[in-house]
């Protein structure tokens, strides 16, 4: 393959990637109720996004991505980061980053939801347990980790723009760079769901089980 062509197959891998999500999330036949939790969450990421884009590594969308995962799985958790993505490059710009960024965001979300998996019931005993503090801990390094899942994701637009200079060290250079300068991004995450994790994943269960 003609490696000048291997930006528009990442394009396409990533399109298809976020059209089966959306697919399977519309097969769901979601309720009014499923979404308005999602749309708040976007529209308060893509806020915070706009506001810190001066500052490249502070990113609230993990974040606020990450819990929405945990709090309500894996499904919706991807799709929270996809939308995330897309609306707020509306603002910010879109180009072919935006796919990327669709699907770095909503893996993050998808894995945040099953880590998430086993402390998503009766979560309003939690804050003040053992189990609570186990699974703070647990997003507290996985908002952290989280980078590493973007940018690697998002890192492969970079390597295709190599063309035919691409090679095993030129893409481990560009991964370990783009890592490198994560880093604020990754401790931002971190200290961000340290700070809002409990109380802004209680409101989003009741948003959806207002009888809680």
């Amino acid at each position: 393959m003609d490696m000048k062509n291997l930006l528009l197959v990442f394009i396409i891998i990533n399109l298809i990637i976020n059209i089966c999500f959306f697919a399977v999330f519309e097969l769901k036949k979601p309720c009014i109720r499923d979404f308005i939790p999602i749309a708040v969450i976007c529209a308060a990421a893509s806020l915070g996004r706009l506001i810190f884009s001066f500052i490249p590594q502070v990113q609230p969308v993990t974040s606020l991505v990450i819990i929405t995962g945990s709090a309500y799985g894996s499904l919706y958790g991807y799709i929270t980061g996809a939308l995330c993505a897309l609306i707020s490059n509306m603002m910010l710009g879109q180009g072919p980053w935006t796919v990327f960024q669709m699907t770095a965001w909503g893996m993050v979300g998808l894995i945040a939801g099953i880590i998430g998996g086993p402390f998503r019931a009766k979560i309003y005993s939690y804050q003040k347990t053992k189990k609570g503090v186990f699974e703070l801990s647990a997003f507290f390094i996985y908002g952290f980790i989280s980078v590493l899942i973007f940018s690697i994701i998002t890192d492969l637009m970079t390597i295709s723009y190599l063309g035919n200079a691409l090679s095993l060290s030129s893409a481990i250079t560009v991964f370990i760079t783009g890592i490198l300068f994560n880093i604020g991004h990754g401790i931002f995450n971190s200290l961000l769901i340290l700070l809002i994790y409990f109380p802004l994943k209680n409101k989003l269960i009741r948003c959806r089980r207002p009888h809680l």
